[in-house]
């Protein structure tokens, strides 16, 4: 599993090399052009290229087909709705019920929560590696998740202004009253449950190392909001975020396409491709590159925010097409985030059968012949 944290090593040896500086502006460019787009398309394809869950899903198109597309069309209709009709009212009162502000308000709620559901299931991941199975190290590793990256994060963004994070939360909240001693609070606090939590699991039977470095990847981000420069925690926030995604999608998908009976297809029928985790996660990775051109580009080319389409929550300022552009990153992303959430369920019997069995299997790491 990739946690991030060998990035972090890599970028606190680019500093003390005093390349820092000439790292992060491309860090923070390509990076989200080679994982983001893959990243967002990686359950769904995960979901679709499974025989098994398949027929799941075609049992059940009311959450995999249905909710999904209405959530994409409605967030696109909402981009476009956000520039139409309201020019009479006051900049304050547009700006409160711009459809764009809405959508922005649910993702960053929904995103925080995501991300901590993620750290909880890749918990769960090496607790079940472990062989523990123990109902108090599900409800520690929930809490822990929730505390750090719902509570702690937010709040650490808010210590510093953080507007590519909270965007216009940042006009109505008041500013945080003596804010280094309020964001020292909170890097003090993430220490110390981090610290308390790896120490609980290394005195723990079946102990585990990738869970104990796992933990710290999640500590370490509070820290790094409130005291780093932005690229570390650019580095164990997003970019540990998109590529543990691409490593569970590419494992699955070369476990089920070594281990598929022949004669039966797999979807997408990239049988020699899919078999090897490296390019399964090469061909998501292509993909970012048109993704991100379409969705964030556009803002560029308009001349609108170099901030990226989804700060696009200001009345009158897009055109209907970058509303649209605006509309689909949000739709796509709650897309995401529900097929995240039903993919990796595991305590879900089908999940488990049809996606846990290629988890939980060696990977397969070369093309067959």
């Amino acid at each position: 599993m990739l946690s991030g944290v060998w990035l972090l090593l890599l970028l606190l040896v680019a500093q003390a090399l005093g390349m820092v500086t000439r790292l992060s502006d491309p860090l923070r460019t390509y990076l989200p052009i080679l994982c983001w787009g893959g990243h967002i398309v990686s359950p769904v394809i995960t979901a679709w290229g499974n025989p098994a869950f398949r027929t799941v899903m075609r049992n059940d198109t009311t959450r995999f087909v249905v909710v999904p597309a209405i959530f994409l069309v409605v967030s696109v209709v909402l981009g476009v709705l956000g520039d139409m009709g309201w020019s009479s009212l006051a900049e304050s009162v547009r700006q409160q019920i711009n459809p764009r502000f809405a959508m922005f308000l649910v993702f960053m709620a929904w995103n925080v929560w995501h991300f901590s559901s993620q750290h909880f299931g890749v918990l769960s991941i090496y607790r079940h590696v472990a062989n523990r199975s123990a109902s108090r190290d599900r409800t520690l590793d929930r809490t822990f998740s929730v505390v750090l990256g719902c509570v702690l994060l937010p709040l650490a963004w808010y210590s510093q202004g953080a507007a590519n994070r909270l965007g216009p939360l940042l006009d109505w909240l008041p500013p945080p009253a003596r804010s280094h001693a309020f964001a020292g609070a909170i890097a003090i606090l993430a220490g110390v449950l981090t610290v308390v939590y790896m120490a609980r699991e290394l005195f723990v039977d079946r102990r585990s190392i990738p869970r104990t470095l796992y933990i710290f990847s999640i500590g370490i981000q509070p820290i790094c909001a409130v005291v780093a420069m932005p690229v570390y925690h650019f580095a164990v926030f997003t970019a540990c975020h998109w590529m543990i995604a691409l490593a569970l999608s590419g494992r699955i998908s070369s476990n089920l396409a070594n281990g598929h009976p022949p004669g039966q297809r797999v979807f997408p029928d990239l049988k020699r491709l899919n078999a090897c985790h490296a390019a399964h996660v090469g061909v998501l990775m292509l993909f970012s590159v048109p993704l991100y051109y379409l969705l964030f580009r556009p803002a560029a080319a308009f001349g609108a925010f170099d901030a990226g389409i989804h700060f696009a929550y200001r009345l009158g300022e897009t055109s209907w097409l970058l509303g649209a552009l605006s509309g689909g990153y949000f739709g796509i992303t709650f897309v995401h985030f529900i097929y995240d959430r039903h993919v990796y369920s595991f305590r879900n019997p089908a999940v488990r059968g049809a996606i846990g069995a290629q988890l939980f299997r060696k990977p397969a790491g070369v093309l067959p012949r």
